[in-house]
């Protein structure tokens, strides 16, 4: 072919291209290429009458599309020829026969009006790609296709899986949808989900292969698991996921990208996984570079050889920003005899860093455990000192467990940490939460004393994260056992903490309450007899009762009716759901009802300022001048935004029968009284 256009011979360019046109496989492209290198050389006439013979083959194969594309390119050495418009127009009757609005398609677009061809032309493809029937995905509707057009308004309208008679302006849609060929994913799982379930089932690994061919951009994990519900049941998708990712990873034609959130993609050439995962490295950030250096001397050892001096550069590079990086690949290369010219060493940035800086970020608990060898070997008159102030700042609960091993034989020092921590949690959260994951093992038993049970209780008001630990710790079994040891005094301020809570349920409260009577009896008679309240907080706690008692209950009811219906009570989780809550339900207005006949309304009237009462306001003062107000009132009336207390409080105590000029202690803090206000 190439020798019969150098030398211009069109007698066996004709027969080449005969051989051509009978051969199916051959690609439009391939023709124009030929015709546009005879136009080049000014042999356009025979470059049309060859591509004419093409357009009538096609035609006659009833091979629309490729028709039509060759008479497009007609247009390139015919421009505005009416004949090529013609013969368009007639293909693309042929090509759209069942398309209802083609004929209005052809007249909006210019094609049959006369406008310029190729701007029509395009129109006209627009119109046809949003035809009825069209396939489209949608992100936030799902898979949708068009069942209603307007031509003159441009707007289509679509039926979506999340979301019928959808409507949409073309200018819009453009932006919005991916359409779908009949061999894309989306349309099979649409129009004959069961060819992809049998897929799945036989050839697992086929149907997400036939998944990333049908997507452009390369899919996570969770994106693939998405598309793939309604083709594999959502109760096995994870085991299904976790069975083919393995061997998709190995697949030649699959590029993988990321660590931590790997996106796949497929290649039409193998892909040299090598070569991939050293362009993935040079392109990671600097802790993902740790990260894929974990997995490569793993899985791809022959690639350290490369890896390995660009790892050893980032540690350098991070050594002074992220030291707790550089720590972890100092130690990384000397485990796995990556030698390299490393301009800093551990100790160093021990030297130069603090060792609780470096240990919240360093990953791997045997570096860590390095570290903390290092701090003892290079601080031994003061390491245990050192140790102590880490339990109180390091995050990392392998670092505490191994910082606690280590002063196991230091048992003073412990108590000491162990004591900072329970008197101040939210000084030391990470501390106390590890605390009380002991606590919760049955580890630390000695600090599960009715003595530091109300710091415990009060630790749920200050430090998040804990509320399943601390009712663990204070499982009703635990409490009960150490109530039997609490003495009056400790038992007292028990029952005063868990009062006073407020992020205890009602109920919860109510249980706790109820060991700690067991076993103080005498405890009941000093609980508060009168409950003091606003007419205002009054009304709000019977509102509450008259909603607990004419809308949860009765809904309640329901709930218990329609979970019995489920069948066997036994096995039946909504069944015994519904029941748990109908007793939390009557306890809280059992409590409420009990509260309500303990109710004395504080009375405006009779409120005096000559000393701290039910109702008035007090201003403090400390010894630097800084001015504190509170508010007392009762306990329905608490807001501590805007410190509002309740008269039973501590601070309210303290405060109570107390007169101008008085000196109280607020906060472990010297105040004085300087005015006292009426409230109400």
């Amino acid at each position: 072919m190439r020798a019969a256009l150098e030398h211009k011979n069109n007698e066996k360019l004709q027969d080449r291209w005969t051989d051509m046109v009978l051969d199916a496989t051959v690609p439009v492209t391939a023709f124009t290429e030929i015709t546009d290198t005879l136009h080049k050389h000014g042999n356009t006439d025979f470059a049309t009458s060859l591509l004419d013979m093409l357009a009538s083959h096609y035609d006659s194969e009833r091979m629309y599309d490729r028709a039509i594309a060759v008479c497009k390119h007609l247009f390139v050495y015919r421009k505005e020829d009416p004949e090529i418009r013609q013969r368009l127009v007639d293909l693309y009757r042929k090509r759209y026969l069942d398309s209802e609005h083609l004929n209005e398609y052809l007249e909006r677009s210019g094609v049959t009006t006369g406008e310029p061809i190729m701007k029509s032309l395009a129109r006209l493809d627009e119109f046809l790609a949003y035809d009825i029937g069209t396939y489209f995905y949608f992100e936030r509707y799902g898979v949708g296709h068009v069942i209603a057009v307007n031509p003159g308004k441009k707007e289509i309208v679509l039926d979506f899986e999340r979301k019928k008679r959808h409507f949409l302006a073309l200018d819009v849609a453009r932006g919005l949808l991916t359409p779908l060929h009949q061999d894309h994913f989306l349309y099979i799982k649409h129009t004959r989900p069961e060819l992809l379930q049998e897929m799945a089932e036989k050839k697992p690994m086929q149907v997400v292969i036939t998944l990333l061919k049908s997507w452009h951009e390369p899919l996570t994990g969770a994106e693939i698991k998405s598309h793939l519900k309604g083709i594999i049941e959502e109760t096995v998708i994870n085991k299904f996921w976790d069975g083919v990712r393995k061997n998709l990873e190995k697949n030649p034609h699959i590029e993988t990208r990321g660590r931590t959130n790997k996106a796949y993609s497929y290649a039409e050439t193998e892909v040299d996984k090598t070569a991939q995962a050293r362009v993935v490295f040079i392109k990671a950030k600097p802790r993902e570079k740790y990260a894929l250096a974990q997995d490569y001397v793993r899985t791809m050892p022959e690639l350290m050889a490369h890896v390995g001096p660009e790892l050893v550069a980032t540690g350098n590079k991070v050594s002074i920003k992220d030291p707790s990086l550089a720590v972890d690949i100092y130690l990384f290369c000397a485990e796995h005899d990556i030698h390299g010219d490393f301009t800093y060493t551990v100790r160093e940035l021990l030297e130069d860093n603090e060792a609780a800086v470096l240990l919240k970020k360093i990953s791997d608990p045997a570096h860590q455990k390095h570290v903390l060898d290092m701090i003892q070997d290079m601080n031994p008159a003061t390491w245990t000192k050192l140790f102590k102030q880490l339990m109180l700042t390091v995050n990392q609960p392998k670092v505490l467990d191994e910082i606690h091993v280590r002063l196991q034989d230091h048992a003073n020092i412990l108590k000491d940490v162990f004591f900072s921590i329970l008197s101040v949690p939210k000084n030391a959260p990470y501390a106390y939460q590890w605390m009380l994951k002991k606590m919760a093992e049955g580890l630390l038993p000695e600090y599960v004393i009715p003595a530091f049970i109300p710091r415990i209780i009060e630790s749920l008001d200050h430090v998040t994260g804990i509320r399943a630990l601390v009712l663990k710790v204070l499982s009703l079994e635990n409490f009960d056992r150490i109530m039997k040891q609490a003495d009056p005094d400790e038992a007292r301020r028990v029952l005063d903490t868990i009062s006073m809570n407020e992020t205890l349920e009602e109920y919860q409260k109510n249980d706790l309450i109820r060991i700690v009577l067991f076993h103080h009896p005498a405890l009941q008679a000093q609980k508060t007899e009168v409950i003091y309240t606003t007419a205002h907080a009054l009304k709000q706690r019977q509102a509450e009762l008259e909603h607990l008692l004419h809308e949860e209950i009765p809904a309640n009811k329901k709930e218990i009716s329609r979970a019995r219906e489920y069948g066997d009570l036994s096995e039946n989780f909504e069944y015994k759901a519904a029941r748990e809550k109908q007793a939390q339900l009557m306890e809280k207005v059992r409590v409420i009802e009990q509260e309500l006949a303990q109710v004395k309304i504080i009375d405006p009237m009779s409120i005096t300022t000559d000393k701290v009462m039910i109702g008035t306001r007090v201003v403090l003062t400390q010894e630097n001048g800084q001015k504190s107000t509170y508010t007392i009132l009762g306990r329905w009336d608490t807001d501590l935004e805007n410190f509002v207390v309740s008269n039973e409080a501590p601070i309210a105590q303290q405060l109570l029968g107390k007169k101008t000029g008085d000196t109280v202690t607020i906060h472990d803090t010297p105040c004085t009284i300087v005015r006292i206000e009426r409230a109400l």
